[in-house]
């Protein structure tokens, strides 16, 4: 056995060592939770640690004296000896516990990804290990060789399962599919006891259920209760599955509450994922898939749905339901995917979908359907009666009423509701606040007649001292895009953008951020976080209804309308001026380290580019002078090295906005660059691997920026400090719009194939 080469394998498990534990360090200081799991294994790192290097000491001592030790050290570097299971385990836990950096990660945080039975796995493997090479330190070769035979069988074992869950992990964070049981389980929350019980009884939902390759569509009004029905409908199916063999259920929730539930490739990577966790049948189809896309670049759409489609084809009997079509941001792509789906073989195919009763959806689902079903009064206002007799018999504020007022009420609000549950919350919430009976009949006799009366109402009473927090908060629910916890809207609002410039006043955040929720309570509700170490029992705030932002989005909204745009552009705004803390050039401190003390950091680093890019309209001058602000102080540098953590000084103080500008698509504001006196380089290097920013838009195919940079006199063929062109840069994903354009412009086909990443 090569010397140095025990040599090399030593140092190697050593250094991975050292990284794990800065990491865990890391984590000890941003992280909220499992404080103690990570003491514990940074103790035994330490421990492990301490072993490698004494085996080091000595290896280098007896190289040249006794080769007796050197065979016994030999041993524990052999293929399937404990040293290289050590560093393959070692490797696998630094996988896992590197916090997830860059753009796209908006929803991660610095949380201890470790779970309590995980520790304990992690700690009895490092300590087998660490007792195995302590024999190696007695030079005891006939012990140690029969500790490390029946080591081996153990170890290798172990490493295979951790190897198999790993990949499974992979896959599952390549789809990044949201999961739709987090409305499910908000729906079942707010549902009574034999609610939807008109509809599973139906002749239309039995002919759905038993029929061939049957499709049923429900639509009602805005508010109607159609997201009850589906869930009741989804806990029906559950138990059907349970008991017919070979039956599958899958599910989705559009949500306007939520960007990631929006559009039509979360909803084909839900799917897949569910079947990818439920049927083995599916698991080859998403392997090949996950391998096709060398296991980083996303799948498009239409490989998402061939893979759906080989996948449904495997299956006997599937049952998808989706909820609130109309709710989705790409409805035609959507509904799209339905014709498509008409045309395949999967016999055993039901398919159920709730929406409004939307011309477009109308027309596009008139000859798919087998059957729909109107949601009229008389088969809600059973299930409305339920609802309201839940809330006068448990709400205190309206269970002290006489029994003969409650009854009026009653009787009230099942007259008038016309199938509007929204509508009944919306009125018990406002009836609620009488404190006479005079005061409750008189509120009774002017029930506005609408859900659009109702918010007109609600918004015409917010004091006046309130309106601008609810202006703030009504605009930021409205776009935003994760959770918006309450953390969050209390920084949000003390961002102060009428003040020059623009800037975050810490002496302005809310005492208690749930006091927003009594200043427009029917407007908004609250849910439970989506369950991480952290956000374990904490609530996020969110629309009440999708009619509140339809209302809020249309002009009859008055003081309070405002436009996608206007969103959009006030959120951009809010995350630059949060940006521009003067805290936030610390170049030292990681961007992560903050988190905990100014909780929307996360979130502006992420966001703000999305938003701008998600204005259509021409940005303000407000937006532009706060831009170009930035880009010139060295809050812009402490953004770029939360984007690429680790880098040198030297090419953070080189990064370039129009760099970055061009890499998210942001054509406006590349435009604004362009415009400036003196005129930007732009052929000038930054990112990663100093590439321009023609590189950048081009590996990400943002076509218009791609031709304004050529026509700004960018050169086609610069290379990268690799070597690489922007052609080989579009080449590498497919976007051959981008290729001929360069080309038009004089680029050259390269020897070498492009593999790098732009930022």
């Amino acid at each position: 056995m090569d010397p140095f080469s025990v040599t090399g394998t030593l140092i190697a498990v050593i250094q991975i060592t050292t990284s794990i534990v800065s990491i865990c360090y890391d984590y000890r200081q941003g992280a909220k939770s499992a404080s103690k799991d990570i003491v514990l294994i940074t103790a035994e790192l330490d421990n492990l640690k301490s072993v490698l290097e004494t085996l080091l000491r000595l290896l280098e001592q007896t190289q040249s004296q006794d080769s007796s030790q050197l065979s016994t050290l030999a041993i524990l570097s052999r293929d399937d000896g404990p040293l290289l299971v050590c560093q393959t385990e070692l490797e696998l836990l630094r996988e896992r516990l590197e916090p997830e950096v860059g753009w796209r990660k908006i929803r991660s945080s610095l949380v201890w990804p470790l779970k309590e039975k995980d520790v304990t796995k992690t700690l009895a493997t490092f300590e087998r290990l660490k007792s195995t090479m302590l024999l190696a330190l007695s030079a005891d070769q006939a012990i140690l060789m029969l500790n490390t035979e029946n080591q081996i069988g153990y170890l290798s074992q172990h490493v295979h399962q951790q190897n198999s869950d790993l990949n499974r992990q992979r896959i599952i964070s390549w789809l990044a599919a949201p999961d739709p049981s987090i409305n499910h389980n908000a729906a079942r929350k707010k549902h009574q006891p034999s609610t939807g019980a008109w509809l599973l009884t139906s002749k239309a939902y039995e002919h759905w259920l038993q029929g061939y390759r049957s499709f049923l569509w429900l639509y009602g009004i805005p508010g109607s209760g159609k997201t009850i029905l589906c869930s009741t409908v989804i806990e029906q199916l559950t138990l059907y599955s349970r008991q017919q063999l070979g039956t599958t259920l899958l599910y989705f929730y559009f949500d306007f509450n939520d960007i990631e539930k929006r559009d039509l490739k979360s909803f084909l990577n839900s799917l897949l994922l569910q079947l990818y966790e439920g049927s083995s049948e599916a698991n080859a189809v998403l392997q090949q898939l996950y391998q096709n896309f060398n296991k980083s670049q996303a799948a498009s759409t239409g490989e998402l749905a061939k893979a759906l489609h080989q996948s449904l084809d495997m299956l006997s009997s599937v049952y998808i339901v989706v909820d609130a079509l109309d709710e989705s941001s790409e409805l035609d792509e959507v509904l799209g995917l339905f014709q498509e789906m008409r045309d395949w073989r999967a016999s055993g195919l039901h398919i159920l979908v709730t929406s409004r009763q939307l011309s477009t959806i109308q027309d596009s689902l008139g000859d798919l359907v087998s059957d729909q079903m109107n949601i009229q009064d008389s088969q809600t206002n059973h299930d409305i009666r339920l609802f309201i007799d839940e809330r006068l018999a448990h709400d205190r504020s309206l269970a002290k009423w006489p029994q003969d007022i409650r009854k009026q009420i009653r009787q009230k609000l099942v007259n008038e509701a016309k199938g509007m549950f929204q509508w009944v919350k919306c009125q018990i919430d406002m009836l609620r606040r009488c404190v006479s009976i005079a005061a409750l009949r008189k509120a009774m006799n002017t029930l506005p007649k609408s859900l659009d009366e109702t918010y007109e109402r609600i918004l015409f009473l917010i004091d006046e001292d309130h309106q601008t927090d609810v202006r703030k908060t009504l605009k930021t629910l409205t776009v935003f895009m994760t959770e918006l916890k309450f953390a969050h809207i209390s920084e949000i609002l003390a961002v102060d953008l009428e003040s020059s410039p623009p800037h975050f006043d810490i002496d302005a955040r809310l005492i208690d951020p749930r006091n927003i929720l009594e200043m427009c309570s029917s407007l908004l509700t609250t849910a439970m976080a989506e369950t991480t170490a952290v956000s374990q029992g904490e609530f996020t705030l969110q629309l009440a209804h999708a009619s509140v932002s339809d209302y809020l989005t249309q002009p009859r909204a008055g003081a309070y309308h405002f436009t996608q745009d206007n969103a959009h552009e006030f959120m951009a705004q809010t995350c630059v001026a949060y940006l521009m803390n003067p805290v936030f050039t610390a170049r030292e401190r990681p961007a992560r380290v903050w988190y905990p003390e100014y909780p929307f950091l996360k979130y502006s680093l992420a966001s703000w580019p999305l938003h701008i890019k998600s204005i259509e309209t021409t940005l303000s001058t407000q937006t532009q002078e706060l831009l170009l602000s930035f880009f010139a102080s060295q809050n812009f540098t402490f953004w770029v090295s939360s984007l690429i953590p680790g880098s040198s000084r030297e090419k953070l103080l080189a990064s370039n906005p129009l760099y970055y500008a061009a890499s998210y698509g942001l054509l406006q504001v590349v435009e604004l660059l362009l415009s400036q006196s003196p005129k930007p380089d732009v052929n000038a290097k930054g990112g990663r691997v100093q590439a321009t920013a023609l590189h950048a838009a081009s590996y990400r195919g943002h076509v218009a920026v791609v031709r304004l940079l050529l026509e700004a006199g960018a050169e086609a063929d610069t290379c990268n400090e690799l070597g690489e062109s922007a052609l080989g840069w579009a080449s590498l994903n497919r976007f051959w719009d981008v290729r001929v354009l360069l080309m038009e412009y004089g680029a050259r086909e390269e020897t070498r194939q492009s593999n790098r990443p732009g930022r």
